[in-house]
């Protein structure tokens, strides 16, 4: 527990940074500096190639497997296992994209201004696919701070820097854009030098034949349908983005971009505490110690729906501002509404897809998310062509909704967990019903004021209410005592 608090405390510490940076890139810099049709190419691009890349780890992003190699004093076996799966999952995915992206993406439709195809996506792949393999690594080891330090903050700084060279004039736009992608492709090889540095990185040989056929059947199982359901996912995320493209065009593509941006900002918190919690989640499974998991699925409950109603109510009390500085981008705010809603939804329902996915119900993960999948495919086919971008975005609630309750439904049934409490519903509901409400009052005279003045009533009303509930410990926020050795 000490662990999650710590890598989660230093994971939030850098994702908050993260935010900011990103905040200053996605919501001000980069509309400012690029067309829309631009900003949707990026974003389709990187959209593509991270689903791109988790197909091409084969299922085998899980620290399920890492005990047996560190048993056999053999970690870094376990790393060289993992990059030569990833290796051969990319040949595979990149000869599928390259002869089938053709079919639902368009090179004619690329901004003049980019100097790239849609075939950038394969060298973006290719390193997205490794940079997660050695993050996973890194989680083994008890180190996930350095791919979110690395992702959220460092490569956020180094577009920051580009884009300003590009606002004054330095670089080119087509310059600027070869450099962003360049910055994504390099973050993989520096977390490559940081693991080397702090963990003594080294890829020692291994032997598959030494692997028990137990191992190797758990192994090809296991790997086979977090592979079914990481596509799946992985899809869902990409899905509204290309359908957005198909129906409406790639100028749409970037204001839906940027509404999904700060939709992106809720899911942090989550992202971080789901990161901080895998290696102690598979270790309390593989100890048949339960009562564990079901402590931090219900912390993570609470501070995942506090945290995210807290966040959806702050984003949408200062829409205005962010409006004020990208009027272009109005039409994005049903956008937020919709893809914050869902991020809320993903978020109070806990950790429950990591818990899923290291107990032995993981093949109903596959299911699962299969079948969000399908909901997510059929509602943004049904909803877009006739509401447009603010369709995609309710499609993607719905189904966020659907998904979580039938997560939520199986654990109750397999294990008796039940996290989330009627007092934690009501808290997370006066959160948005208050961020709702208060986005809603216009009043005239100085915005800034206003906007800060809702923000303090805001904050103040829900402060209240979480002291009042006593929904959180608080004792979980303080730093960890190092136990003390007596001599």
């Amino acid at each position: 527990m000490a662990s999650i608090k710590r890598q989660s405390v230093y994971g939030i510490g850098y994702a908050l940074i993260g935010v900011f940076l990103g905040f200053i890139i996605s919501g001000i810099a980069l509309p400012n500096l690029l067309e829309k049709e631009e900003i949707g190419f990026l974003n389709l691009v990187v959209r593509i190639s991270t689903a791109a890349a988790f197909v091409s780890s084969l299922g085998f992003l899980s620290p399920r497997f890492f005990p047996y190699f560190e048993k056999e004093k053999n970690e870094n076996g376990f790393l060289l296992f993992s990059l030569t799966i990833s290796l051969i999952g990319f040949l595979v995915v990149s000869s599928l994209y390259t002869f089938t992206y053709g079919y639902f993406l368009d090179d004619q439709t690329v901004p003049k201004d980019v100097p790239f195809n849609y075939l950038i996506v394969l060298p973006l792949t290719f390193s997205f696919s490794l940079f997660y393999m050695l993050d996973y690594y890194g989680r083994c080891k008890k180190r996930s701070q350095l791919g979110i330090s690395l992702r959220d903050f460092y490569q956020r700084l180094a577009i920051l820097l580009i884009s300003l060279l590009f606002f004054l004039n330095i670089i080119s736009k087509s310059f600027f854009i070869f450099n962003y992608f360049f910055i994504l492709f390099l973050m993989t090889p520096v977390l490559w030098l940081t693991l080397s540095y702090k963990s003594g990185l080294r890829l020692k040989p291994f032997s598959f034949k030494k692997i028990k056929p137990s191992l190797k059947k758990e192994m090809f199982s296991v790997s086979l349908f977090s592979l079914i359901s990481g596509v799946s996912n992985y899809l869902v995320t990409t899905v509204d983005l290309i359908f957005v493209n198909l129906f409406i065009g790639l100028q749409a593509t970037g204001v839906y971009s940027v509404g999904a941006f700060f939709g992106s900002f809720i899911l942090i918190p989550g992202r971080v505490i789901n990161i901080s919690s895998n290696q102690f989640i598979s270790e309390s499974f593989a100890n048949n110690n339960h009562v564990k998991v079901l402590q931090v699925y219900r912390k993570s409950c609470v501070y995942q729906g506090i945290i995210g109603g807290a966040f959806f109510g702050l984003i949408h009390i200062n829409l205005p501002i962010a409006f004020l500085i990208i009027p272009e981008y109005t039409s994005a705010a049903p956008v937020i509404f919709w893809l914050g809603l869902a991020a809320v939804a993903d978020l109070v329902s806990g950790i429950n897809t990591t818990i899923i996915s290291f107990s032995k119900l993981y093949k109903y993960n596959a299911l699962l998310v299969v079948s969000f999948g399908i909901c997510v495919i059929i509602f943004n086919y049904s909803f877009i062509p006739i509401y447009g971008m603010t369709g995609g975005a309710f499609a993607t609630f719905l189904s966020m909704v659907i998904y979580n309750f039938a997560k939520y439904w199986i654990l109750f049934k397999k294990f008796n967990f039940s996290p989330i409490s009627l007092r934690l519903v009501s808290v997370v509901s006066i959160i948005l019903i208050s961020g709702i409400s208060l986005s809603k009052i216009n009043m005239e005279g100085n915005l800034f004021l206003i906007q800060t003045l809702k923000t303090l009533a805001f904050t103040l009303i829900n402060a209240i209410v979480i002291f009042k509930s006593k929904l959180i410990d608080w004792s979980d926020l303080l730093p960890s005592k190092k136990p003390t050795t007596h001599q």
